[in-house]
């Protein structure tokens, strides 16, 4: 995303307006009128307002009548491309990118727009090589002079490719880029919440609390730090605060925030809720979600826990499907061990085990030996309860106990995950 390089809105948009593009036959300053007595640079200028103004259809028109003209402009392109992302056209926007940076390799804002492009599509390598790139390409122009008004760009660099570090697992080299983007002038609010963003990662808590508090001491209004901290919050059994943060989040104009944060910050806020006991309004922020597009299984699996939990087995056992059908990789044991366990309670014993065996075969596949202590667990839960239970019913759970103690014994011990609690996932 754009923000990954701390611009956010337009602000790339900005900096193609203000920097000093090397002098080139094929920059859009070059361009002649056309027939129809309107110039290419024309055609830019409005092109860029709109986008902008937000008016994407209308900048997008604007942007296509400039590069259809004799002779393609590097800045028309650049422009075309932030609006394709706009539109959340990736692709297109990563092959406008691409253009732009074979028109002219030597200015950095191509690296920038593609290198933050392939960071939504989850191509790190690619992300982060572009923005070395763009790295070295301004720190020439910075040594020239060139961008001299400029000076936090290249801070705002560092603090991107700390993103990609992260995401890569490189811990130590994230918060490296961070120590160089501070040095550098790098947007202060954005290094905090990165460096947030990276202890979360590592699960030191307090410390990425820490970091967050201190962005939002300087902006306030800082979606992403805010979405964040309310993650965190939640994770470390602070659901009340983690509801006041995200609240705050929701709101803002959705023209402010992306519409991605505005659902990952509904979603957070009903395992809050969730967490609270407050299962009405948990289901009305996963219901928000589902509606705007996001289809998760983590959010199916947590609706069906509330379902079980309101004793609306039906509706637990169709939301628990659905999981399971989103699960096209078959990566997810926790599915089937939930509907086995829904299966148990509603006295189809066959198909729980059945349930329970496909769950473990994931599993053992996975080496997911959380995933099945989690289950014993809450099969120990209904073992302490079973008195009033048919006959028939503890046999089964003790045989599906046995079956699931025996794949745990064939599997390594591991520590907790430290990054389990974000995944919001209920225990059962």
């Amino acid at each position: 995303m754009l923000e990954r390089i701390g611009f956010g809105g337009v602000g790339l948009v900005v900096i193609v307006l203000c920097v000093v593009i090397p002098p080139r036959q094929d920059t859009f300053a070059d361009h002649t009128t056309n027939a129809t007595g309107v110039s290419e640079t024309q055609f830019v200028e409005q092109g860029y307002q709109h986008l902008q103004q937000g008016n994407y259809e209308l900048a997008l028109e604007f942007f296509n009548k400039a590069i259809s003209q004799e002779g393609i402009s590097y800045v028309a392109l650049l422009g075309r491309g932030q609006t394709f992302y706009r539109l959340n056209r990736l692709d297109e926007a990563v092959e406008d990118a691409s253009r732009a940076i074979t028109l002219d390799p030597r200015i950095p804002l191509g690296y920038m727009l593609r290198g933050s492009l392939y960071g939504d599509l989850g191509k790190e390598v690619l992300s982060n090589d572009d923005i070395t790139q763009a790295i070295t390409r301004v720190s020439v122009l910075r040594n020239k002079g060139v961008m001299a008004n400029k000076p936090f760009l290249l801070g705002n660099l560092y603090t991107a490719r700390s993103v990609g570090f992260m995401k890569l697992g490189r811990h130590e080299e994230a918060l490296a880029d961070l120590e160089i983007a501070r040095d550098l002038g790098g947007n202060p609010v954005s290094i905090f919440s990165q460096r947030g963003r990276i202890y979360t990662k590592l699960g030191q808590y307090k410390r990425a609390l820490d970091h967050y508090s201190q962005a939002l001491k300087l902006n306030p209004s800082h979606a992403l730090s805010l979405l964040n901290r309310g993650a965190v919050y939640r994770c470390i059994g602070n659901p009340q605060k983690a509801i006041e943060d995200l609240t705050q989040l929701l709101s803002f104009d959705p023209k402010d925030i992306e519409a991605s944060m505005n659902i990952e910050a509904h979603i957070e806020r009903a395992f809050a809720f969730s967490q609270l006991d407050q299962l009405t309004q948990a289901l009305t922020d996963f219901h928000v979600a589902l509606n705007h597009g996001k289809e998760d299984p983590d959010i199916y699996l947590n609706m069906a826990s509330i379902y079980y939990r309101q004793r609306q087995l039906s509706k637990a056992l169709d939301a628990n499907e659905q999981a399971i059908h989103l699960d096209v990789n078959h990566e997810m044991p926790f599915g089937y061990f939930q509907r086995g366990y829904y299966l148990i309670e509603i006295k189809k014993i066959s198909q729980a085990r059945n349930a329970f065996e496909q769950g473990i075969r994931l599993a053992v596949k996975a080496d997911d030996r959380l995933a099945i202590q989690y289950s014993l667990d809450d099969l120990e839960v209904w073992r302490t309860s079973s008195e009033k239970r048919e006959r028939s019913e503890r046999l089964a759970v003790e045989s599906i106990i046995k079956s699931l103690t025996a794949a745990k014994g064939k599997m390594k011990e591991k520590k907790m995950d430290q990054m389990s609690c974000m995944r919001g996932k209920d225990n059962r």
